[in-house]
């Protein structure tokens, strides 16, 4: 599993934490937002009616939805991911669109 962090505000403010990533033994993509200081995500693929089959496209849509943005590099990536089928890749973007690895 390939997981892209991102730090960023919502329009309020708040800080967020968007997570994109490729799932390799499951085969799909997956995104999560949270919101500091609360238990839940925000958004979670997984309460999605097809949680499994949702496209990089549909979250982008979601992000727009949610005035989130994030670097297009977090996209570029996880394509990448997808073609190589990478796993246990941990990577943090910059506002830039630089990103360093750990992991």
């Amino acid at each position: 599993m390939s997981q892209h962090y991102y730090e960023t505000t919502d329009i309020n403010g708040n800080a967020l934490k968007v997570t994109l990533g490729f799932d390799r033994p499951l085969g799909h993509f997956f995104m999560f937002i949270e919101r500091e200081g609360e238990d839940e995500p925000i958004y979670s693929n997984l309460h999605e009616d097809e949680a499994f089959s949702l496209d990089l496209n549909h979250y982008k849509k979601v992000l727009d939805g949610m005035s989130i943005e994030v670097p297009k590099s977090m996209f570029e990536q996880v394509m990448l991911d997808e073609k190589f089928l990478v796993g246990n890749r941990y990577v943090w973007h910059k506002p830039d669109a630089t990103f360093n690895e750990h992991g």
